[in-house]
């Protein structure tokens, strides 16, 4: 995909009607064909690096923090406008007590097998550590399919929107000899909280939800990542084992793992091994203009 002029769309809503989701998408290809583009891709809300693709399952199940939930017609929707599958992503889920005392051992060597220095972020350096984290991104995601690199203006919007829910113990970096090659990052599953406001922040909306954010048990790991230098020697293990040994500790009681390239065989296998399940899929549709 890279290099190829291939066109986005996303914010896709509609009711389940074939002739107005037809005319929606139809609008968008005129659109994208008129500046070049020879295939459109989506939903993407509103890039590769937000919330993608349709739920195409599970459709019982809320979504967690920053992933997408759709009425379970869309996929016919989709499929019936000449839309084909571009790429399947998924997320994984698990009870974090369920760890097994095997993935304990693992763990615990892969932390000394893999001779990184794992710490915290400092967020009185916030800014600083703002742009470690995007040159570590850029670079460890920079060969995974769909990949556009985030400037510094964009990471820095998405980092100021997630510092106020941010708990510095779920987010860890991985040095080197003092140079960070990867880090992962976990958010408490806000959404948890929202369910109860419906929609109204104001004026009674906001002491709602903070009551209830006190009570969330379920996180979501929605960032993992190292520099391709440096992968297969456990990193990406060690990782999992130290959120996870710290969620369990602050009284997380689920974690949900997301989203995944379906093809990414190494981070679907080290889920698979440490016990997590897969429960939801996301496609991303193209259409040729």
């Amino acid at each position: 995909m890279r290099g190829e002029p291939v066109g986005q769309f996303g914010f896709f809503d509609t009711i389940d009607d074939r002739d107005v989701a037809a005319a929606l998408f139809d609008r968008a290809g005129q659109w994208l064909k008129a500046r070049g583009m020879v295939r459109m891709l989506g939903p993407t809300n509103p890039s590769m690096n937000d919330e993608l693709g349709v739920l195409i399952d599970a459709f019982d199940l809320p979504p967690s923090i920053k992933m997408v939930w759709n009425p379970p017609y869309y996929p016919a929707l989709f499929e019936g406008a000449d839309f084909t599958k571009a790429k399947d992503l998924w997320a994984w889920t698990m009870f974090i007590s369920d760890i097994s005392e095997r993935f304990i051992r693992v763990g615990k060597a892969a932390v000394k097998r893999s001779k990184v220095t794992l710490r915290h972020p400092d967020m009185k350096r916030f800014s600083r550590e703002i742009e470690l984290f995007r040159e570590v991104y850029n670079q460890a995601w920079s060969a995974n399919w769909g990949f556009v690199p985030w400037t510094e203006d964009e990471f820095r919007n998405v980092a100021r929107s997630l510092k106020q829910v941010i708990d510095p113990e779920l987010v860890l970096i991985a040095e080197m000899e003092g140079q960070p090659i990867g880090f992962s990052l976990a958010l408490p599953d806000l959404n948890v909280a929202l369910r109860h406001i419906n929609g109204r922040l104001f004026p009674f909306g906001l002491p709602i939800m903070l009551w209830h954010s006190r009570k969330i048990k379920q996180l979501r790991i929605l960032i993992l990542g190292v520099i391709e230098e440096y992968r297969h020697r456990g990193i990406d293990v060690a990782f999992y084992y130290e959120t996870l040994r710290i969620a369990l500790k602050k009284g997380y009681e689920n974690a949900e793992m997301s989203w995944i390239l379906e093809d990414n065989t190494q981070m679907n296998g080290a889920l698979d091994g440490i016990g997590a399940r897969r429960y939801k899929t996301y496609r991303l549709y193209q259409r040729e203009l």
